[in-house]
């Protein structure tokens, strides 16, 4: 079966928009889409693992699982990346109908609970109520419309490649730079601006990649493109760094690494220059060479 590729994502993306139209700031847009997408992400790529593994046991042992003993094979963490609670699988929130807000709040913020590397990650209060008091901030059947829109697409591996993933992203969050951009002094970096950056810079195997105001972390992304062109296997041997302000922006980097399986270490939430969260062993600045020991 053909992979969905990039297009048909970003038309999924602009869809999920045109959900939310009217019913938030347009620069939310992205961070709502965003949290939602990455979580479904998480969803199906938790199954798919597990199904791989499982038949490759079945496999193994040529003779099927009983209902019973797959049941308790999915729960294996050592199966899994990243652990999903009880009660936090989309499967979970679909099955709500009433208070779907809640539902994806409880969820997301019990994954990042048991997951260590996705603290911060979601930044979206679903359940969040109306300025006036009147309600929620985004209606129960907006939600649920946007949950519908999303059920069908599969987002693990068997269907999406990450890079197909991130770019999409990438999309969505170029559709709304300018919405988002100029009042708060925070611009969009195209990607072909930043891809010659990186080639200038020609970022080798055994370097360390830092980028100070990395946004969405394009600068890291496009650099472990380079560096995978040059030599196969090579990003595994890159450290990549980041510091972002923006709490949102943040935790969009920090997605955009899970989904391009890179190894970032990205810090957020104060400036770099007047506070750089990036700090040697005396606490003073750490120093990125060109090529590390």
């Amino acid at each position: 079966m053909a992979k969905l590729t990039q297009q048909q994502l970003e038309t999924h993306l602009w869809g999920a928009a045109n959900i939310l139209r009217n019913r938030t700031a347009g620069q939310d847009y992205k961070t709502y889409i965003l949290s939602l997408i990455f979580f479904k992400r998480l969803s199906d790529q938790w199954d798919y693992e597990a199904e791989a593994k499982i038949r490759e046991l079945e496999k193994d042992r040529n003779k099927p699982f009983t209902d019973v003993q797959r049941r308790a094979l999915l729960q294996r963490e050592d199966l899994h990346r990243f652990k999903i609670p009880e009660e936090c699988h989309w499967s979970d929130v679909l099955k709500e109908a009433k208070d779907i807000g809640q539902a994806l709040d409880t969820a997301m913020q019990g994954i990042a609970r048991a997951n260590k590397e996705l603290a911060g990650v979601f930044t979206v209060h679903w359940n969040a109520p109306a300025p006036d008091g009147q309600g929620k901030l985004i209606a129960n059947t907006v939600v649920h419309a946007l949950v519908q829109h999303f059920h069908d697409l599969d987002l693990s591996n068997a269907n999406v490649q990450p890079d197909v993933l991130g770019r999409a992203y990438e999309y969505l969050i170029k559709q709304f730079a300018d919405d988002a951009g100029a009042k708060a002094g925070e611009f969009f970096t195209p990607p072909e601006v930043v891809d010659c950056l990186v080639r200038m810079l020609e970022p080798q195997a055994h370097e360390t990649v830092y980028d100070p105001t990395c946004g969405s972390g394009g600068m890291l992304v496009h650099s472990a493109e380079f560096i995978a062109e040059q030599e196969q296997k090579a990003t595994m041997q890159v450290r990549y760094y980041g510091q972002e302000m923006n709490w949102s922006t943040y935790a969009i980097a920090r997605i955009n690494m899970i989904l391009h399986d890179l190894e970032a270490d990205i810090r957020g939430g104060k400036s770099t220059i007047s506070d750089p969260l990036h700090l040697n062993s005396k606490g003073g600045l750490k120093q990125f060479a060109q090529r590390e020991e």
